[in-house]
């Protein structure tokens, strides 16, 4: 207690609560568990991005991506995790079913709507990209971690004349 009363106090100003963890400064659920998770697993638990710099670079790249606006929105909702799949409604305790409708293989989540699918292998061998997918794939990584990985590099399909990124996201 005499550690709260050595707290200096501005005089003449109202004392306020803010949540310092969201820009608007006002409490919500979702901000606290944000912060818990980031308290217990570290901000994104991503070992690709791990400073501030590496995760701007992909937002300016993603932005400056040479596709219809409404597929930059969509990769902005990728990264976000704001696709509403089967697993992301689940978690939410929105939906019933676990499998995706098309194939009724695997849970469906981004990194199954995306890459794992048959679907999306199929267009992505057709297209040549199944080999740089796979090798992204060989690690245990979310769909929106690999979509960051590849906005990241920035790579070129030069059989297509065409961004990796912008393939994968006109594609998906």
């Amino acid at each position: 207690m005499p550690r709260i009363l050595e707290i200096p106090v501005t005089p003449g100003r109202e004392d306020v609560v803010a949540w310092h963890f969201n820009r608007n400064m006002i409490f919500s659920v979702r901000s606290a568990y944000q912060c818990q998770w980031e308290s217990k697993f570290g901000p994104r638990c991503s070992s690709m991005l791990a400073s501030s710099a590496a995760r701007s670079q992909v937002w300016k790249r993603l932005w400056k991506l040479h596709v219809p606006g409404k597929i930059k929105i969509f990769g902005w909702r990728v990264l976000h995790g704001f696709i509403p799949c089967q697993a992301v409604l689940a978690n939410r305790h929105i939906s019933a079913t676990s499998g995706w409708p098309m194939c009724q293989h695997g849970a469906e989540d981004t990194k199954h709507l995306l890459f794992t699918c048959d679907r999306a292998k199929a267009v992505w061998s057709a297209v040549d990209i199944w080999g740089m997918i796979s090798s992204l794939l060989s690690t245990d990584r979310s769909g929106s971690i690999i979509l960051e990985e590849i906005i990241r590099r920035g790579e070129e399909v030069r059989s297509l004349d065409i961004g990796m990124a912008e393939l994968v996201l006109v594609g998906s």
